[in-house]
């Protein structure tokens, strides 16, 4: 099966939580958080829903507009932002914490 710009974009953001501390388990309060300047995110790492969440997907929010984004690793849905530029972003922003040239 190709890569699609949402399973790709679900690839970069798990890579850059992974460069930003995400645990392989659920932490106390059921969901990893991060941020970076654009967006904040959240993962279920919990074996079940929580937060009306699904197990292994993550939340997107814009700081700035009315952007969201539910992703899993077969599927998802972005509103309002363009799947590349996320993509782009997330990208350099887990390249900049790796010590990386963005």
């Amino acid at each position: 099966m190709p890569d699609t710009p949402v399973s790709v974009l679900f690839a970069e953001v798990l890579q850059w939580a992974e460069a930003n501390g995400a645990p392989g388990f659920p932490p106390p309060d059921g969901l990893w958080r991060g941020e970076t300047d654009e967006w904040k995110v959240e993962f279920n790492l919990n074996f079940q829903e929580y937060a009306g969440l699904p197990y292994a997907c993550a939340r997107l929010i814009n700081k700035r507009y009315p952007y969201r984004a539910i992703l899993s690793p077969f599927d998802g849905c972005v509103i309002g932002a363009d799947e590349d530029n996320m993509i782009a972003h997330f990208r350099g922003a887990r390249k900049a914490r790796e010590g990386g040239t963005p």
